[in-house]
């Protein structure tokens, strides 16, 4: 009896330790609306009575606002506190302006994707985007990548901003992780270590097939990709946005056709031991190889989003290519011969006429160390954005 006593105070007293954040680097569930210190703060900020009014829309910094489609995006003619970061008045990250109209013949490509796409941590002339400017005088690239997107939201904003400049290739970024993102309505229900809080649109496969049936063998791709239906996001200001997150109401309110539901009942919170398994059972959960290779509504979503954007650019008469980014653990696995497991499920789309081309190639092929290849926090680096640039390049001279 004492034994057991004992074992169930140092569980409390543990699940009072994790929960204060400082025995574990990682959130654990259940989750709330704000689920680590970060958030509060971000939080605070955002109720600061200087910032009420609909000309505060800032998010992140001063280059990302609200944005009641997208729900986020980088700001047009907006420019980073360092200045390494600029925005043109479309919002296409750049030195200069792009437009529908086009002196000298000159071809424009797009680029749409997240933080891989849009070059975090890299300045505006260091990524590969630029150094495709600065090595074809005849081509311009905008860069319409924003952090934190999905091929989701990057749909979104093509349709809204890509798609009146009319450009000739339209390049689809998908950086592996991705996957998660696409069943995600809330932010931090998928990534609670993100410092900030948002809402996002996504879309669900509406194919008429009874619940459940997730498989992506079940529902042919271009079947999947033609049956896309939005589910959009219920704010139309940055107000109502932080006023649900403060409430907490903002987690009944997307609770619908949200992938990563918080399915763990609040008093778990008190145990060392539930949280700890709670903790496992979710961070397996998400894990992008998990995803990509076994049958997954957020696969099928996936590679439905991959096939529609294609198919929309190259109905406005662009011609469209899927660019894979490999995160640093995928690179590393592809250096050392291990099967790249991305393969198999994005071969469908390359079954279906869809191009893609996939970094690892490049990036792998060359000498450098990893260390060269990657920032810090995980995001390319100068160096391989240079391999990037040269990679699509030499696709764009073989293919396009």
């Amino acid at each position: 009896m004492f034994a057991l006593a004992l074992f169930f105070a140092v569980d409390l007293v543990g699940g009072y330790v994790l929960r204060s954040g400082r025995a574990t680097w990682r959130a654990l569930p259940p989750f709330g609306a704000t689920t680590n210190a970060a958030q509060r703060a971000w939080l605070a900020h955002q109720l600061e009575p200087a910032r009420a009014g609909a000309a505060a829309q800032e998010l992140v910094g001063n280059t990302v606002e609200f944005d009641g489609q997208l729900g986020w995006c980088n700001a047009a003619g907006s420019s980073s506190a360092d200045g390494r970061a600029r925005y043109g008045a479309a919002g296409a990250r750049g030195a200069r302006e792009y437009a529908r109209e086009r002196a000298n013949g000159a071809t424009l490509w797009t680029t749409f994707g997240d933080s891989f796409t849009h070059g975090d941590g890299l300045a505006n002339d260091e990524t590969w985007q630029h150094l495709v400017e600065a090595r074809r005088a005849e081509v311009q690239v905008a860069n319409f990548g924003v952090g934190g997107y999905g091929v989701d939201q990057a749909l979104v904003r093509y349709r809204r901003d890509g798609r009146p400049l009319a450009p000739d290739v339209v390049w689809i970024g998908l950086m592996l992780e991705d996957v998660g993102r696409h069943v995600n309505r809330y932010r931090p229900l998928y990534h609670p270590n993100s410092p900030t809080c948002a809402a996002k649109p996504r879309f669900i496969v509406d194919s008429g097939l009874p619940a459940g049936t997730a498989a992506p063998g079940a529902v042919p791709l271009a079947t999947a990709a033609a049956a896309l239906r939005p589910i959009a996001i219920p704010y139309d200001t940055r107000e109502k946005l932080v006023a649900a997150i403060e409430s907490g109401a903002i987690l009944g309110q997307l609770a619908h056709h949200e992938g990563w539901p918080n399915r763990w009942p609040s008093w778990s919170r008190h145990s060392a031991l539930l949280s700890l398994a709670a903790g496992w059972q979710f961070y397996r959960s998400v894990d992008a190889e998990r995803l990509w290779t076994q049958p997954s509504e957020a696969r099928l979503v996936s590679l439905a989003l991959l096939r529609r954007f294609h198919d929309e650019a190259r109905a406005d008469g662009a011609r469209a290519v899927v660019l894979v980014y490999p995160r640093r653990q995928e690179l590393a696995l592809a250096r050392e011969g291990g099967t790249r497991w991305w393969t198999e499920p994005l071969g469908a789309l390359a079954r279906e006429g869809v191009p893609v081309l996939d970094l690892s190639d490049a990036l792998a092929a060359s000498s450098d160390e990893l260390d060269a290849l990657y920032q810090p926090d995980g995001h390319p680096s100068i160096r391989a954005a240079a391999l990037i640039a040269d990679a699509v390049l030499a696709y764009a001279d073989a293919k396009l």
